[in-house]
């Protein structure tokens, strides 16, 4: 089962479709959309450790342009998810499920 959120970025989106294999790891699907860029789709997998800890990386064998998210998952709710950096009040992104 995956599950679609959403994030606004600068003159774009930005869209995550997660793909859990497991209750704290599985891969996702990152969509994004933006006016400069076009659209681009790269996959990554992620673990979530019970503290609530995101750690987004690429495939062992994924050669393309490098995306690696740590954050802290600070809500998480059937409707909305939101990230913190880690070990700190500032807000990285807010996250609407969509799907």
């Amino acid at each position: 089962m995956s599950t679609k959120r959403q994030n606004l970025v600068a003159a774009g989106i930005a869209q995550y479709t997660f793909h859990p294999q497991s209750a704290n790891n599985g891969t996702v699907e990152i969509f994004t959309s933006d006016w400069a860029s076009g659209d681009t789709t790269v996959y990554r997998i992620y673990t979530v450790t019970d503290a609530g800890h995101l750690h987004i990386s690429p495939k062992p064998d994924d050669t393309s342009v490098a995306l690696t998210v740590d954050c802290d998952i600070r809500r998480l709710t059937s409707t909305q998810m939101i990230w913190y950096n880690t070990d700190s009040n500032e807000e990285l992104a807010r996250f609407k499920k969509i799907k």
